[in-house]
């Protein structure tokens, strides 16, 4: 089970957001998830595209996003059910997961990444897309609990790789 128990996350403003703009500006990539007040996320995707940063929304948990907010993100990373809740429709089989991506561009996302579990992930921009199958574990995952999270992290660290430089944080 999953509970959310916003404490300090639940008291940011967008004061807290202006006062630290400086760690946005030094920073290559903005990433972010809905467990702050939305009003606050949306203002800091704004501000991260402002400064120029590359922005990776993890839409958990499931939350209303604006659709003017979907054109601050270069990478939305929403799991099966996230996707079903943003376009409110089932999403399960290969051809809907390929429909809800180009509906997802469409609202203007540069790069989706519907994360399947133990079926993989689907990926698209709208001039490349593919699916590619979960690592095979030796072991049964006992709980996926914080699996998103870290599927994220890793975008930020294979986009640090990839760069091949240190550049900003």
């Amino acid at each position: 089970a999953i509970n959310i128990i916003p404490g300090a996350a639940g008291t940011l403003n967008s004061s807290d957001i202006d006062n630290n703009l400086k760690a946005i500006e030094k920073s290559d990539i903005f990433l972010t998830q809905l467990e702050t007040p939305y009003d606050v996320t949306s203002y800091a995707l704004q501000k991260a595209k402002d400064t120029g940063s590359i922005t990776i929304l993890n839409p958990a948990p499931a939350s209303k996003i604006s659709e003017n907010d979907f054109k601050n993100i270069d990478y939305f990373t929403p799991n099966e059910t996230e996707a079903s809740f943003y376009l409110e429709k089932k999403i399960e089989t290969k051809s809907e997961i390929e429909n809800a991506a180009k509906e997802f561009l469409k609202k203007g996302v540069k790069n989706i990444l519907i994360t399947l579990g133990s079926k993989g992930v689907y990926f698209s921009n709208g001039t490349e897309s593919h699916f590619v199958d979960a690592h095979k574990l030796k072991d049964d995952v006992k709980d996926t609990t914080g699996a998103g999270d870290a599927f994220n992290l890793s975008l930020k660290q294979i986009w640090s790789w990839r760069r091949g430089d240190k550049g900003r944080e």
